[in-house]
């Protein structure tokens, strides 16, 4: 159901449980499931390059037609770094411009960035989002 007017424009989310694919703490990783599974590896050394071992961190899963209000979803006081692959704002119950990629939001930082394989091809979003990761982590 949508709800809009010519200045908001909402979703309402039906999804309230994440597929959580693995549990961890402090950092949350939201990707599709078959990037998870086809990219695994490729998410392991970015995440390495960071000095963060993706066994430490939770993973949900989001098809590319589900919702999610991720607020709901994190409540714990744990997650302070959310990076979100190849999912937009809107998809997570975010009302934000998909062109920011990285901001801060109720003492936690989020990184939207390309889908993994999106950036296992190109150099201009990897570059992009190492950048990025360099900021929060290094």
């Amino acid at each position: 159901m949508n709800f809009s007017n010519s200045y908001l424009h909402f979703n309402h989310y039906k999804i309230e449980k994440p597929n959580v694919i693995q549990s961890g703490n402090k950092i949350l990783l939201v990707v599709s499931p078959t990037d998870w599974n086809e990219n695994k590896d490729f998410l392991a050394k970015i995440m390495g390059a960071c000095k963060i071992d993706l066994t430490t961190c939770s993973v949900f899963g989001l098809l590319t037609n589900e919702f999610l209000r991720l607020s709901d979803a994190i409540k714990q006081d744990e997650i302070q770094q959310i990076i979100v692959f190849g999912i937009t704002p809107d998809s997570l119950g975010l009302n934000i411009n998909p062109q920011i990629k990285k901001f801060s939001l109720h003492n936690r930082t989020y990184i939207f960035t390309e889908n993994l394989k999106s950036i296992q091809e190109n150099k201009e979003v990897k570059v992009t989002l190492w950048n990025q990761l360099k900021e929060v982590f290094l």
